[in-house]
């Protein structure tokens, strides 16, 4: 049976009671600690006010949710029939958006040469870039297409979207995949909603 072991809290660092230490100062753990818990706490305070309210907003619009009311003076719940406002606008939008990003008849992204470099290798690595993205499938089976159009809902809805693309070396292939913007902190000092 393993052995219970009491972990030492760390003693807490009053971060403005010296200079900001740079990268080549050495650092304690306590220093390291606090800073990142600061960090994160005003990160997370700057999102639960600016973004989380917008996309509660934005989900609550989208589902018709209303929050449960009851009757004045009793706990008898009343009636909630949300009416899901953006719904229609998102799914009428997003078939269009998708039909024009992906149009059949020409390539739906670009690969340009750097200078000094042939025509000839771009158009081959846009030839097997658009092989692998459209004949990849993820973990789910879903394709590059399906990924970037739940960004393109993602923006309908919150405003920001994004996917990744990298080389997974354990599958040997490039995989695509939709990044959700509702995952992140965003950086106080951002001066645009452009995450």
């Amino acid at each position: 049976m393993p052995n219970d072991s009491y972990i030492q809290p760390l003693e807490t660092v009053d971060l403005d009671d010296g200079p900001l230490k740079l990268g080549i100062d050495q650092i304690s753990q306590q220093y390291a600690l606090q800073l990142v818990t600061q960090t994160f706490n005003v990160y997370e305070n700057y999102r639960s006010l600016n973004h989380d309210v917008r996309w509660t907003l934005a989900d609550s619009l989208y589902f018709g949710w209303m929050p449960p009311k009851v009757w004045e003076g009793t706990t008898v719940s009343r009636s909630s029939l949300g009416i899901p406002i953006v719904f229609d606008q998102v799914e009428a939008a997003l078939p269009a958006i998708s039909q024009e990003v992906f149009a059949p008849q020409d390539d739906w992204f670009q690969v340009e040469t750097e200078p000094g470099t042939p025509a000839q290798e771009a158009r081959q690595v846009q030839e097997h870039l658009s092989y692998v993205l459209e004949h990849s499938k993820n973990d789910f089976g879903l394709t590059a297409k399906n990924e970037i159009e739940l960004a393109i809902k993602s923006i309908l809805l919150y405003g920001n979207g994004g996917v990744e693309l990298y080389w997974d070396s354990l599958l040997n292939r490039t995989c695509v995949q939709w990044v959700d913007t509702r995952d992140f902190y965003v950086d106080p000092g951002c001066p645009i909603p452009n995450i």
